[in-house]
């Protein structure tokens, strides 16, 4: 199983890199997201700006990850992508938790909500 690149910033926030080289599976981000939160990262942004494709299950698994980072307590997820139908799918979706839409990894990571004390 692969894993995707993470990027550490700080001791809450962490960027995840989806390469193009590689079609992401559901289980492999489900993992990826459930050790970043083992270990304590309550700010996620996703970088797929360089991913050709996102699946359906890819797109549930950030639906899951965002489910229980709620943004009054400084945690949240934000995707980046350039991809018209993704963003359109993850503003029509209302089921699980917030994911802020970023075209960059400045805006992504200005769009997480304020860390908390």
């Amino acid at each position: 199983m692969v894993l995707p690149q993470v990027e550490e910033i700080g001791d809450d926030t962490a960027v995840v890199v989806l390469e193009m080289t590689h079609v992401w599976s559901g289980v492999e981000m489900d993992r990826a997201f459930a050790e970043l939160k083992s270990a304590g990262r309550r700010r996620i942004v996703v970088d797929a700006s360089g991913a050709s494709m996102l699946n359906s299950k890819v797109l549930d698994a950030l639906v899951r990850c965002a489910a229980d980072l709620d943004p009054r307590e400084g945690a949240g997820l934000a995707l980046i992508t350039r991809h018209d139908y993704v963003k359109q799918i993850m503003q029509i979706n209302s089921a699980g938790g917030i994911i802020f839409l970023a075209d960059t990894r400045d805006e992504a990571l200005e769009a997480l909500p304020p860390r908390r004390r």
